[in-house]
């Protein structure tokens, strides 16, 4: 009786203790990220990349290099959340829907700019 009460109590506290926050959106978003243009842009990463691991790597590295910049802006993780959703979509939908679809990314920190440039 008390394993089948922990297995679902396991498992929601799993699934709230690893959604997207600030403190991880530079590993999600590198995952996601280079595992989505793997998938969808094949050519480029392998022209780029050695593997996913190096893509992330590499990525998380250059994010990174902007944590000064971002630092005084607002995280939004509604925004962080359907920016990975499109991340995970089909390649088909990506290319036919690109602008709507990843749309939330370049929202997910307000800087204080309007969006159109990523800020």
């Amino acid at each position: 009786m008390f394993q089948r009460l922990c297995l679902p109590a396991l498992v929601i506290a799993l699934l709230v203790g690893c959604g997207v926050s600030e403190d991880n959106w530079i590993e999600d978003s590198a995952k996601s990220s280079c595992k989505f243009t793997k998938r969808c842009d094949t050519a480029t990463f392998w022209a780029t990349h050695d593997d996913v691991d190096a893509c992330i790597d590499s990525t998380i590295t250059l994010l990174h290099e902007n944590d000064e910049y971002y630092s005084t802006c607002i995280y939004d993780s509604d925004s962080a959340k359907q920016c990975l959703k499109a991340l995970d979509a089909s390649c088909k939908s990506a290319g036919a829907d690109y602008e709507e679809l990843f749309a939330p990314c370049l929202t997910v920190y307000d800087c204080g700019g309007d969006g159109a440039d990523g800020t």
